[in-house]
């Protein structure tokens, strides 16, 4: 039996960083204690979820990734047909001072990177 999968929003702290584009201006969003393993996943430029393959439901997962995490994720993602990407596509100048602020997102479900 299945079990059903069920995350509890977390929140996380960022750094934002305001940019002018050309549809207005929009924040990019970065971890703010970056380390291995960890990314901010982005669904049309907006951080949608979190991963951390040292998480214990990773577990299974960090055996597959090899030496090549980001890479493995990436491919992953791209194959899920969710529009999701481990980085985001906002194109602009910086308009404003990066500020830390904290943000909900929710666990990157394990059947999108298996």
């Amino acid at each position: 039996m299945e079990e059903s999968y069920i995350s509890k929003p977390l929140a996380i702290k960022v750094i934002a960083t305001p940019v002018f584009t050309l549809t207005g201006v929009k924040c990019r969003y970065a971890l703010l204690d970056m380390a291995y393993g960890e990314w901010l996943v982005y669904r049309d430029n907006h951080p949608q979820y979190y991963i951390n393959l040292f998480d214990a439901e990773y577990e299974g997962i960090r055996d597959k990734v090899g030496n090549n995490a980001e890479r493995y994720i990436k491919e992953r993602l791209k194959n899920s047909n969710e529009r999701l990407s481990l980085k985001p596509n906002i194109v602009g100048l910086k308009v404003g001072k990066e500020q830390q602020t904290s943000i909900t997102v929710e666990r990157l479900p394990i059947h999108l990177i298996e």
